[in-house]
């Protein structure tokens, strides 16, 4: 990557001048300046921790800092380095790309040199709305640490504009204190890009008439799914169910993330709706981006293919749908259905016109001199990679491709026809290239054959120009060995795309398929080499594909309009000192006052701090961070049995909805109720659940007065009489939960690390700790199950009597005189020496001589 533009240093200044988050447009190279900002850090042996990137993140990083020779950076996570190689990597300083649940871990057992901890940076901060994790870690730091810097970067605005006030949030649990906005628009972005702006030729296909009537066929069975699923949810958002929202290109990310929470009592049919909603917006992409083979074998597939025909919600019966079909038809074959006449084999628009680019291109770059030719490269952006081998087949072979495709496609469905174990292989193409195996990288042509004339595959020892495939990455697609060299690039990664742009150093660039992304990496690749660059924007007009461009801008605009707005009216975030205790609405015991009631027992146990003990693999969730936030203290250990330990009694196990009822149809969730009633006293289970989402035990329009064991809410109910002593608190999220803990280890004594069962690091077995060595669990069990018995008498039997042939054997006056209970003595008596043969024989007998009750019909003579 080249040096910083002005508009970069600048974001750079304003994000380490405080503890800041800064918020880019899409496509500004986020990437970039944040590679540079771990450069400035990387001297004098500083230690520098990033969190919450992905490892697409942390390689494109790692390589960046490697290649410019800066201090070497390692990467901690929970399986690469043991608890003593983390220690060593945190005092050798550098970049540490470390999971948050490693880090909170190190954070709460003080092994991370705190004061030496120059720097906390989060990535990716719009994940911060999803998870108290990286809040947690950045609290914990500013406690030890008041002068490092923290700085959280994000380059999606849209994730922050769902509701009012989440930036403010965001800032709130990280302790930061200023927002950075830097919009496409602002002056100083605006100038720099306006400096050095590349020359910019649109070009507007229009679709064919064919194509038009299969999108708009599309669009209106999209609108009547759209219609169904408003009517099936009238409690969710209906914003979110519109046909413009269903051609954004984060439709799926959106409608995942409002279901997910509530997935268990969403009903079969919305769930069928938002697959077929899925399935249209395949068809519509395939239409643009695919040849009309491939498009016609691909909806002919969803037809034909019995499980979607008998699960769709009716979209496939509709006239809309026999007209997709009909025209998908007619592209290959024209007008007339007769096999006999030419086949049209209807290519795309775009093809022609990227031809036309190619031959403008090629004319120019035969102006330059052999010297010179590198100059005159051409990279292509596409939506995927898919779409660039069929684009370099086109280029290459021209509309014969595609009756090579249709004739190997005959040719297969009939000798699968003859053989039924291939029945399934029939109509199945891969719909957007004609090969089955992805090449790692692909080089094409040779000599000096013209770009649209010849491509010529070769092997990769016989490449000549071995240097450009090897700093290329795998989505890139190499079409020539000499220079001037065509790549065509998808759009996947991002860090790959902007990477390779660099390097490459193209004179024309191509947008095949617009994107906003793309769009802004252009512009900022132009500003930073300064160099002519020329770029064709390419476009069908009055589509899809414009109108999910125009909506990308759209709602990018109004997600920085709305911060803005948010950042006029933000009050000032107090992070002098790091607060940890009770809120102004928590429960009386809040108070020191002796005068009030409760006061003096606060006094007592404010010497020290509540402290609680809880499994590591609770960290995955909010509930910790709130428990320190509240003023109690976190011990984490590898717990065997529950998730959190209050008191050397009182044990919880914590469920989510989904993990509620994931652990009621399993069983598991009676595996850790037997687990805990049997080493602890009080056992609790704690349910969370959001208060801002509505839901219910049962599939939405099922619910029976019949009481069935598969019900939800029947097998709750039976886990409570089976377990008496355990008890379920509803809790609304984790800050409540918090406060409920609070209010149980009220008064109650700190739990011993030491003394406790369910315990991984104790010295002894978790079974020993509570009960003796040979306790019989399985006697206990079925003592339990007897008639009539109390809790007082179960007690009473076993402390009286040895083993559970001892009760059996014993009369009902020993029974009595041991358990001092008449009707339990009685009961259990007779369920020891009841004969159940006598039992059998009195209930036969009892049917021999009931009296049959036939009925006769009279016979028609």
């Amino acid at each position: 990557m080249d040096s910083l533009l002005p508009y970069e240093f600048e974001i750079i200044e304003q994000a380490l001048a405080e503890d800041s988050l800064t918020i880019l447009a899409r496509g500004l190279c986020l990437e970039k300046v944040f590679a540079h900002l771990l450069k400035a850090f990387c001297v004098n042996s500083n230690l520098v921790i990033v969190v919450n990137a992905t490892k697409e993140d942390i390689v494109c990083f790692k390589d960046y800092l490697r290649n410019e020779a800066v201090l070497p950076c390692s990467l901690t996570t929970e399986t690469t380095n043991s608890v003593t190689e983390r220690v060593k990597i945190y005092k050798s300083g550098g970049v540490l790309f470390v999971t948050s649940r490693i880090l909170i871990l190190d954070f709460l057992t003080n092994r991370i040199p705190s004061d030496y901890l120059n720097a906390l940076f989060i990535y990716r901060a719009e994940r911060l709305l999803l998870t108290h994790q990286e809040a947690f870690i950045a609290r914990l730091y500013r406690q030890k640490n008041a002068t490092g810097r923290i700085c959280a970067f994000s380059e999606i605005p849209t994730a922050f504009m769902s509701a009012h006030g989440r930036a403010d949030r965001v800032m709130r649990m990280c302790n930061l204190k200023r927002l950075n906005i830097w919009p496409r628009f602002r002056s100083s972005i605006s100038s720099c890009f306006d400096a050095c702006a590349p020359e910019v030729l649109e070009n507007q296909t229009k679709l064919t008439p064919l194509m038009l009537k299969i999108q708009g066929n599309i669009l209106e069975l999209i609108k009547a799914c759209c219609s169904e699923l408003k009517r099936e949810n009238p409690s969710m958002g209906q914003d979110e169910f519109s046909v413009e929202n269903v051609l954004s290109y984060d439709f799926e990310r959106q409608i995942r993330s409002m279901l997910d929470p509530v997935s268990f009592s969403v009903s079969r049919k919305s769930k069928q709706l938002l697959t077929d909603l899925k399935t249209l917006r395949n068809i519509l992409i395939n239409l643009l981006q695919r040849d009309c083979v491939s498009f016609y074998h691909f909806v002919n597939e969803i037809r034909k293919n019995e499980e979607v025909f008998a699960s769709n919600t009716g979209w496939l019966f509709m006239k809309e749908a026999d007209s997709l079909f009909l025209n998908a038809k007619q592209r290959i074959f024209g007008d007339e259905n007769d096999s006999t006449r030419p086949m049209k084999l209807e290519e795309n628009p775009k093809w022609q016109a990227l031809k036309e680019i190619m031959k403008e291109v090629d004319s120019e770059n035969d102006k330059l001199s052999e010297s010179e030719k590198f100059r005159g490269r051409v990279f292509v952006g596409v939506r995927d990679y898919k779409t660039g081998e069929l684009l370099r087949q086109y280029l290459y072979n021209g509309r014969k491709f595609m009756e090579d495709k249709w004739t190997n496609a005959q040719s297969e469905a009939s000798s699968n026809c003859e053989d039924d174990d291939k029945q399934s292989e029939v109509g199945k193409l891969d719909v957007a290239a004609t090969v089955d195996k992805r090449p790692s990288k692909r080089l094409v042509a040779s000599g000096n054959q013209k770009l649209i004339s010849d491509f010529i595959e070769r092997e990769s020892n016989e490449v000549m120009n071995i240097e450009i495939l090897q700093m290329l990455s795998e989505e890139a697609l190499v079409q020539r060995d000499e220079e001037p060299i065509t790549v065509f690039h998808s759009y996947k990664s991002s860090h790959d795309l902007i990477r390779n742009l660099f390097k490459l150093c193209p004179r024309y660039v191509i947008l095949y398929d617009p994107q906003v992304d793309f769009v802004r990496q252009i512009e900022v690749y132009a500003a930073s080499v300064k160099t002519p660059v020329k770029v064709y924007f390419m476009v069908y007009k009055d589509s899809v594909e414009e109108q999910s461009f125009l909506i990308s801008l759209q709602k990018e605009k109004i997600a920085f309009d709305k911060l803005m707005q948010e950042k006029s009216s933000m009050a000032a975030v107090d992070t002098s000192v790091t607060k940890r205790g009770k809120s102004s609405n928590d429960d009386p015991y809040d108070s020191s006052i002796t005068r009030k009631g409760g006061g003096a027992l606060v006094a007592e146990a404010t010497d020290e701090c509540p402290r609680v003990i809880v499994d590591m693999r609770e960290f995955r969730s909010d509930l910790p961070p709130m428990l320190h936030q509240r003023g109690i203290d976190i011990e984490p250990v590898t717990l065997e049995v529950g998730d959190y330990l209050l008191s050397d009694d009182l044990c919880v196990e914590r469920k989510s909805l989904s993990d509620l009822i994931g652990s009621l149809n399993s069983g598991r969730l009676y595996t850790q109720a037997t687990a805990m009633s049997r080493l602890y006293k009080k056992p609790i289970l704690l349910i969370e659940f959001d208060p801002s989402k509505p839901f219910n035990m049962s599939e939405k329009g099922k619910i029976s007065q019949d009481v069935s064991s598969n019900d939800i809410q029947t097998r709750l109910v039976l886990l409570t009489v089976h377990f008496p002593a355990l008890k379920v608190i509803w809790s609304e999220g984790a800050q409540q939960t918090a406060n409920v803990f609070a209010d149980l280890k009220h008064n109650r004594p700190q739990p011993d690390i030491n003394k406790l069962p369910g315990i991984e690091s104790a010295e002894t077995s978790i079974f020993d700790v509570s009960f003796d060595q040979n306790f019989n669990f399985a006697s206990r069990d079925l003592i339990n199950k007897l008639p009539g018995l109390t809790s007082k008498s179960e007690t009473l039997i076993f402390e009286n009597f040895e083993n559970f042939q001892h009760l059996a054997d014993s009369t009902e006056a020993e029974i009595k005189e041991k358990t001092t209970r008449t009707d339990v003595a009685s009961n259990i008596f007779e369920f020891m020496n009841h004969s159940h043969k006598s039992a059998l024989l009195a209930s036969k007998s009892k049917n021999d001589h009931r009296k049959p009750n036939h009925k006769f019909r009279p016979t028609k003579k």
